[in-house]
């Protein structure tokens, strides 16, 4: 996830695994989010 960049973002996207660490790290943001009471979930 670390390597996407502007220029390989969709060449990369053709990869499911890509899209699905990118899935889980907005769910990790996300939980961390609502536990520190900044969002509600």
């Amino acid at each position: 996830v670390d390597h996407i960049t502007a220029e390989n973002f969709f060449d990369v996207l053709d990869n499911g695994v890509i899209v699905c660490r990118l899935a889980r790290v907005i769910q990790e943001k996300a939980r961390t989010a609502i536990d520190a009471g900044r969002v509600k979930g």
